[in-house]
């Protein structure tokens, strides 16, 4: 892998094409490089063990994927700073490249984190196309759900293959001043309602299910309370995953 094409890749997904991301999911700021983490300690989130993660880069028709592993954690409010190691995927052992790295996450006032990826390369196989000592530093962003024309991504009906993977975002907080009701069906009858602040999971058998009402609204669906509720930014907002 030459790690230039980091900063100049077309948007892929490793993890999210093969299982649901429930560990933190970051993408660079230009929406090329794609790092998942399990920050928060879990023995397992979605096949990524805990003090792990995946990171997956392509150039052209060729795709790059692999392992993190965490070996340091320091923490200071609103900061966290992990050292490991990262190994390419490529079919024989010792082939791709294999570093160290640096990953700095700090939290957005707005919501979501930061992350800074610092990565050098310590091992240059066969198929690793830059050489020993190589550095670079790559900026990413949390992945949360950008609400659009009044509603956040809903599952694009490719599943798991989507190229934007934060419909499937699992926790997810009520904004709406009042309180935020959930209904037996989308658009139909109060079953639940949701005060100020109400945090939420949303996943079932690892995704997110979404219907519409008669105006054609999104609506989610809430396992825990076999109800629906609105899909919208006026109601819901995103949960940053903990780290």
């Amino acid at each position: 892998m030459k790690f230039s094409h980091l900063l100049l890749i077309s948007t892929a997904f490793f993890v999210a094409a093969t299982l649901p991301v429930q560990a933190a999911h970051y993408r660079s700021t230009n929406g090329t490089t794609i790092i998942n983490l399990n920050e928060s300690g879990n023995s397992d989130l979605a096949g990524v063990s805990k003090n792990s993660g995946t990171y997956t880069t392509s150039a052209g028709t060729n795709r790059v994927n692999g392992g993190i592993t965490i070996l340091t954690r320091k923490t200071v409010p609103n900061n966290v700073t992990y050292t490991g190691t990262f190994e390419d995927y490529v079919g024989k052992p010792d082939t791709g490249c294999k570093g160290t790295m640096t990953l700095n996450r700090t939290r957005l006032a707005g919501g979501g984190g930061a992350l800074r990826s610092e990565w050098r390369i310590v091992q240059s196989g066969s198929r690793c196309e830059s050489p020993v000592g190589t550095k670079f530093v790559v900026n990413l962003v949390e992945n949360l759900p950008v609400a659009r024309n009044g509603n956040y991504p809903g599952d694009p009906g490719s599943g798991s293959l989507s190229a934007d993977y934060s419909w499937n975002h699992p926790l997810w907080t009520v904004t709406d001043a009042t309180s935020l009701n959930c209904r037996a069906t989308p658009g139909g009858r109060v079953v639940k309602s949701y005060p100020l602040g109400t945090q939420f999971p949303t996943r079932l058998k690892g995704i997110n299910t979404f219907g519409t009402d008669s105006a054609g609204q999104r609506w989610m669906y809430i396992p825990g309370a076999n109800c629906f509720v609105r899909h919208s930014p006026s109601y819901l907002r995103p949960v940053s995953l903990p780290y």
